[in-house]
């Protein structure tokens, strides 16, 4: 997948999470991945980005949208979880 991914220079996908027929599988096989990242997460979709690029700007990127279920939903001045 990666050579025809580079060749066509694709540096996300979005599995589709809703409708008839969403894509748990392929969500599921991207967020064990170690080639990719998820960088967004939403009702209809989710966005994974390559991590097996050498392009510096995506890495940035990524590095700055990656998606931490923790820091995300924990309130940071206290210890407790967000409802």
């Amino acid at each position: 997948w990666q050579k025809t991914f580079n060749q066509y220079q694709v540096t996300h996908v979005l599995p589709r999470l809703s409708g008839t027929n969403p894509d748990y599988e392929t969500y599921s096989d991207l967020l064990v991945s170690t080639d990719w990242e998820l960088t967004q997460l939403g009702a209809a979709t989710a966005c994974f980005y390559r991590t097996d690029t050498k392009d510096p700007q995506l890495e940035d990127y990524v590095t700055k949208h990656r998606v931490d279920f923790i820091a995300d939903n924990v309130c940071p001045h206290q210890r407790f979880w967000l409802h």
